[in-house]
């Protein structure tokens, strides 16, 4: 009878090790999985957000930076026309304490008054920032006096960050 040669086993046939294996190896797929779908969140967030500028508008003022611009817009038209305009543009947080959306603020605590010219100013919030990546829109819309032709004016500033 002959005899069978001594088996050797093998590093991977021992079943602690094989766990040891797939254990590291599931981890090494997370990491990466993981550092792709940060990759990807920073790439969706390097631009702007866009928006429509309000028609009936003319930019006095544009500034850009690396990751951040600001204009300034005048119109003829009313504090609450260029506020439809956006709010219906701009997505609300269904919360009550809302952060995104827009927000009329009053500077006239009597309601014979508030809603006249002057009386209050709107502000209106996007905000798709995650993590330490930004991407923020800010509208802020107001009555001001012309410099140039002493009359009273609609004036909203567009701000927006991001990267």
């Amino acid at each position: 009878m002959e005899t069978e040669a001594a088996k050797v086993p093998s590093f991977i046939s021992n079943r602690p090790v094989r766990i040891l294996l797939f254990g590291v190896a599931l981890i090494v797929i997370c990491v990466v999985l993981v550092g792709l779908a940060v990759t990807l969140l920073r790439a969706s967030r390097n631009s702007p957000i866009s928006i429509d500028i309000y028609p009936a508008s003319q930019l006095i003022t544009n500034v850009k930076n690396d990751k951040q611009d600001a204009m300034l817009y005048s119109t003829q038209d009313s504090v609450q026309q260029v506020f439809d305009f956006y709010d219906k543009r701009i997505p609300k947080d269904s919360d009550t304490v809302s952060v995104q959306g827009c927000l009329k603020i009053y500077t006239d605590n009597d309601p014979k008054t508030r809603e006249l010219p002057g009386h209050y100013y709107a502000k209106c919030v996007q905000d798709n920032s995650q993590l330490d990546v930004v991407q923020r829109l800010q509208i802020t819309i107001n009555y001001q006096l012309n410099p140039d032709t002493n009359k009273q004016e609609t004036r909203f500033q567009i701000e927006r960050n991001w990267g």
